[in-house]
């Protein structure tokens, strides 16, 4: 069975660094990064998006996605 979705999710405050990790991370030949990253997913703070469930956010981020041990 092939896992569907991301194997890891980057989330942190505003001006935290997440865009500094983002980068870093899709940098690794062994790791995918959804793209694009702007505007990030608001999954965990609208309920409409939250209600669909984390599949329904997870399809059009790792849509082209090559194989990769960590996918985020």
């Amino acid at each position: 069975m092939t896992r569907q979705g991301p194997t890891f999710i980057i989330a942190g405050a505003p001006r935290s660094g997440t865009t500094w990790l983002y980068e870093l991370l899709d940098r690794h030949p062994d790791v995918y990064m959804a793209k694009p990253i702007r505007p990030e997913p608001k999954f965990f703070l609208v309920d409409d998006l939250y209600a669909r469930g984390i599949q329904a956010l997870f399809r059009p981020l790792v849509r082209g996605r090559r194989h990769a041990h960590g996918r985020g």
